[in-house]
């Protein structure tokens, strides 16, 4: 149930980004043609919304690859999680 409602809301704020970054490439039609005036090329301006929506993408897909690692974190019990991290912190067992 919680992982639908996640999913939900993850894709409902992608279309929002994906809204506000159309709109705001649609309203700055003027500021585009001060960029192709005072030279850049096209390629240049029509890479500046693909490099806004990476921008944006990239931390979804983090939150999307660190999921699964913090999942099995969660499943380990309790001390055995508190054993894995002495371990990775050089303690010994006495």
């Amino acid at each position: 149930m919680y992982a639908l409602a996640s999913f939900l809301a993850l894709v409902i704020a992608s279309l929002g980004q994906i809204n506000a970054t159309s709109m705001s490439v649609i309203e700055r039609v003027r500021e585009l043609g001060v960029l192709d005036a005072v030279g850049m090329t096209r390629q240049q301006v029509d890479t500046m919304p693909i490099a806004i929506l990476a921008l944006i993408f990239a931390p979804l897909v983090t939150m999307l690859a660190a999921r699964n690692p913090a999942r099995r974190a969660a499943d380990l019990p309790v001390i055995e999680a508190i054993r894995h991290e002495a371990a990775a912190l050089g303690h010994s067992r006495r």
